[in-house]
């Protein structure tokens, strides 16, 4: 899946990331019994551009 992501897909993901963990992501949500789903994400407070999903995380305690 990384190894397949554009360079511009992950240069725009770089440029969206703006809070902690910084950066480009893995992230896994969406567990169910098949397995789980796996995004390649930023965190971020910056609007959605089209072509990307949203996914909310909420904070963990």
């Amino acid at each position: 899946m990384w190894a397949n992501l554009p360079k511009e897909t992950m240069n725009s993901l770089g440029k969206l990331s703006n809070l902690e963990p910084s950066g480009v992501l893995g992230v896994c949500a969406g567990m169910h019994d098949n397995g789980f789903d796996y995004w390649i994400a930023a965190a971020t407070t910056k609007e959605c551009p089209v072509g990307f999903e949203k996914l909310d995380i909420s904070a963990a305690q």
